[in-house]
């Protein structure tokens, strides 16, 4: 996978999320709750920004009965995410990514390999979403994102 791959998601809840395109199409937890985080989320890629306007359960994921039973077990649904493109400019996007760093950055020790103290300041001096992109790692070859939200 190279960086083209990977989306940044800014959840409702302020959380950074980095997940591979086809990962928006699986989701995670109760579906009550996967709407309320992801519904209007940021979604931030190489080739432009754009909100999740609608985000519809479809059922557990899996194509065959046991997967699908497995998923209900494990709270794995499978969904349709609908984006719409938003006029948010490079600032918004680094003011909400760096909004979700401060306010979640025990959560996001384990995703970028930077020290808290080092990579706000990074962020917030960033000119382009290519850049961002390097200074979070999501451009490095063994990066992995997630393959589902």
């Amino acid at each position: 996978m190279n960086a083209l791959d990977i989306l940044l998601v800014l959840r409702n809840d302020g959380a950074l999320l980095p997940v591979y395109r086809g990962g928006l199409g699986q989701a995670d937890g109760w579906p009550s709750s996967i709407k309320k985080l992801y519904k209007g989320a940021l979604v931030v890629a190489l080739s432009g920004v754009s909100t999740m306007a609608e985000v519809d359960i479809m059922g557990p994921a899996g194509s065959k009965m046991l997967s699908r039973i497995l998923s209900v077990l494990n709270s794995n649904w499978s969904i349709v995410v609908r984006l719409s493109e938003t006029q948010l400019g490079l600032e918004g996007i680094i003011d909400a990514v760096s909004r979700g760093l401060r306010a979640n950055m025990a959560a996001h020790r384990a995703l970028f390999d930077l020290p808290d103290a080092e990579l706000i300041p990074l962020v917030e001096r960033v000119k382009s979403v290519p850049e961002l992109f390097q200074v979070l790692g999501l451009n490095h070859p063994q990066f992995a994102a997630l393959d589902a939200l």
